[in-house]
């Protein structure tokens, strides 16, 4: 203790023990938990040294007793300073973490090594539409799941689960998150596993990405093109330049070219030569936002015949 205290023998002995505590009342409260028979274990106090830094401790002490009076004490002192200091650091580490993750826009959220949620940001409650129970609530942080094709999916082997339970980052896979309203919201999760310095599964964290809107997209595009690509009309798509980007089904039966030998070719492919200047008209219109509505006008088929049609633009 002397040396961890930068002390010289004279300078401690015969010195009152409290001179060497940083905080009087805890050597008042060992003394007297000492008289009354107790031993103490791991007894955190501050120790001052001899130039004035202060260092953390643990004391282990009993006190002897001769004829039932109160002799003196055994005390054995560890230096917790640096321990201290790193409980401090990765104190701090988690709350700036934490602060980063209530900061973030996306739904994120934490666990400990066996699935329960530790930690939560705003988002995630706004994502799953109510407010997890910390400790209680396990993989997820939402009521309901869902895999893509409408089954139900089981919290205990949603991709947080499997991420913990096989020590891996899960990432592609896409769920349906159901709230407590019934309202639901597509998401890719992307659970990471967590790991101590000794490469041990401490906890995870998990990132929501709600990509609702991309999927309602994806599904009006591919009704749309499920109701052009079974229309028997011909259905063309063009840029302002006139370069063809689509072609139906309709479209081939029509003009008897097929979508490979159409898209990327310029529209006037179609239109007979003594009516090219209406193409340059149309294009003019577009560019102004305008639309052409029943246009009642001849167009030319890939085997040359003309045939009479009514098109709007």
């Amino acid at each position: 203790e002397l040396e961890m205290l930068g002390y010289s023998r004279e300078d401690y002995l015969g010195h009152h023990i409290s001179e060497f505590h940083a905080d009087a009342p805890v050597i008042d409260d060992i003394l007297a938990r000492l008289l009354r028979g107790e031993v103490l274990r791991d007894y955190e106090a501050r120790l001052r040294c001899k130039d004035g830094s202060i260092r953390y401790v643990q004391i282990t002490s009993s006190g002897l007793f001769e004829n039932g009076n109160f002799a003196h004490t055994l005390c054995f002192t560890v230096d917790v300073t640096e321990r201290r200091r790193l409980q401090a650091a990765l104190q701090e580490s988690e709350r700036w973490l934490r602060e980063i993750i209530d900061a973030l826009p996306a739904a994120i959220y934490t666990t400990d090594a066996q699935g329960r949620l530790t930690h939560f940001n705003k988002a995630a409650v706004e994502f799953s539409g109510r407010v997890p129970e910390l400790g209680s609530d396990e993989w997820c942080v939402t009521w309901k799941l869902y895999r893509p094709d409408g089954t139900p999916l089981p919290h205990d082997q949603c991709p947080m689960a499997i991420a913990l339970k096989e020590g891996r980052a899960v990432y592609g896979e896409e769920a349906i998150a159901e709230r407590p309203d019934g309202s639901r919201r597509w998401f890719t999760p992307f659970p990471t596993p967590l790991r101590d310095s000794d490469g041990r599964i401490v906890g995870g964290i998990n990132l929501l990405l709600d990509i609702t809107d991309r999927k309602q997209t994806e599904q009006a595009t591919n009704l749309l093109s499920a109701i052009v690509n079974s229309s028997d009309d011909a259905i063309v798509s063009k840029n302002l330049d006139g370069i063809i980007t689509s072609w139906n089904r309709g479209a081939e039966h029509i003009f008897g070219y097929s979508a490979r030998e159409a898209v990327g070719h310029h529209i006037t492919l179609i239109i007979p030569d003594n009516r090219l200047s209406e193409e340059i008209t149309i294009l003019s219109r577009l560019r102004k936002g305008e639309c052409i509505d029943h246009f009642d006008t001849v167009r030319r088929r890939k085997d040359d015949t003309l045939i009479d049609v009514s098109i709007t633009v």
